[in-house]
């Protein structure tokens, strides 16, 4: 211990202080939302009829409300002012850099710390080690925070299997070989803690109201017994990010990624189309996936002619076993395989000084499925559910280097669940959604935060 301090007193001497950077930054986010469903549009599609219609906690991500890292999502129609954040960025060159996210979110009057990480600067061989709480380098826009999108939302796929973005508390070790070309290869080990995937919920107690709400009655408890073995690192990523030389006016970005949890828990609750009866479970998850962007800094000032393509693909696997049912308890350790997939192509090209036009296309669901294979008792076969499709255009205004504009307007076409009073029913509904955003940074750090 002793020698581990006199190593770090250089750190600390009057000029290593002296070299420090100190670069805060706040950034606000309103916006005027409206849809073709009285304001339920973000509601639809976070409550679908689906794999994702769970309810599941994790860290500071919460329900497909909205919280943690899908900023925006929790909507009213007219004014939202959707979040402030406040970003304080540190820098000690050649040595090492941190930042902290501290995040207030007015609708839901929470404020959340979204990062709070060191990281080596100058270690040799290539290496680089993180550690905090961060978001993870998987894809290509997890590690990105809203005021860094091209978009006003995140694309399908990020908010429904995701819960917004892999966010995590961990080590983080990276590789930058000696290559002909740019490589990254990098490792996280974590505690997981997501929303959609690494949920980690403990034992559950859960009181559910009479339909006579004013009584002010409650049934009793449900105690749903989720393990809690795994408190420490349940959770390995591991990821690759090449970026070949293509010329001076060109960049191209090329990453897959792959993650296991060796925990997740989720709780599945009466949803129209999808089940009758409140039911737990639990086991291992695993997610895969891909992206790919294409960069074009043309030549004409304040960005016109530039271009910019990326896409991304999310594979989710849950391999788990039932661990309560509500009607029917004999089916308690029998086991269910979730998959379910997603992606999206967007393109973005400056057609004016300081003016883009952007375009994107998202879908999850080309895969949705629960299966039963070696199921002892109960139904046996699997069950299958509905995709759901966006398409998204957007004009943004960029005003200055740390003001945006932006008018979006989105096609949905979604599944909705219908309660018949049996077991209910799946209808598909087509609805728009619109959004007036802007967007301000303030401070040292803004203009490199947007």
């Amino acid at each position: 211990m002793k020698r581990a301090a006199l190593l770090l007193l250089p750190l600390f001497s009057p000029l290593a202080l002296a070299e420090f950077q100190f670069q805060p930054s706040v950034f606000l986010d309103g916006a005027w939302y409206g849809d073709s469903v009285h304001g339920e549009g973000n509601n639809m599609i976070l409550n679908s009829p689906g794999l994702q219609n769970t309810h599941a906690h994790g860290g500071d991500e919460h329900d497909h409300a909205g919280g943690g890292h899908n900023h925006g999502t929790d909507v009213r129609e007219g004014l939202n002012l959707r979040y402030a954040e406040t970003t304080l960025y540190g820098l000690l060159p050649g040595v090492f850099d941190t930042r902290t996210n501290i995040t207030f979110s007015p609708r839901a009057g929470e404020v959340s710390v979204e990062e709070f990480w060191f990281r080596s600067l100058g270690l040799p061989a290539g290496l680089q080690v993180k550690a905090g709480k961060f978001l993870s380098d998987i894809g290509y826009l997890n590690n990105q925070h809203p005021h860094q999108w091209d978009m006003a939302d995140a694309p399908l796929a990020y908010q429904l299997l995701l819960g917004g973005a892999l966010n995590q508390t961990g080590v983080q070790l990276n590789w930058t070989p000696p290559l002909p070309w740019y490589t990254r290869l990098g490792m996280e080990i974590s505690q997981g803690e997501n929303s959609g995937y690494a949920s980690v919920m403990g034992p559950a107690t859960l009181h559910h109201e009479h339909e006579e709400e004013e009584q002010g009655e409650e049934e009793p408890a449900v105690q749903v017994p989720f393990d809690s073995r795994y408190n420490g690192a349940r959770m390995v990523t591991a990821f690759v990010k090449i970026a070949p030389e293509i010329g001076d006016d060109h960049a191209l970005q090329l990453g897959a990624f792959w993650s296991r949890s060796r925990q997740h828990q989720e709780l599945h609750e009466p949803h129209p189309g999808v089940n009758a009866a409140l039911h737990g479970m639990q086991g291992s998850a695993w997610i895969a996936g891909a992206d790919v962007v294409y960069k074009y800094d043309a030549p004409q000032a304040y960005g016109v002619g530039d271009l910019k393509i990326q896409a991304e693909y999310i594979y989710q696997n849950k391999d788990l076993r039932l661990t309560y049912h509500e009607l029917q308890p004999g089916l308690v350790g029998q086991p269910r395989e979730l998959r379910q997939d997603g992606f999206y192509v967007q393109a973005q090209y400056g057609i004016l000084p300081r003016f883009t036009l952007g375009a994107r296309y998202d879908m999850t669901g080309l895969t949705h499925e629960a299966l039963r294979a070696g199921s002892t008792r109960g139904p046996t076969t699997p069950s299958y559910f509905e995709d759901m499709k966006r398409v998204t255009a957007a004009l943004t205004w960029h005003i200055t280097e740390t003001q945006k504009l932006r008018f979006q307007v989105a096609r949905t076409n979604a599944p909705v669940g219908v309660d018949d009073g049996a077991a209910g029913r799946v209808e598909r509904q087509s609805f728009n959604q619109y959004y007036i955003q802007y967007q301000i940074g303030f401070g040292a750090h803004a203009a490199h935060g947007f």
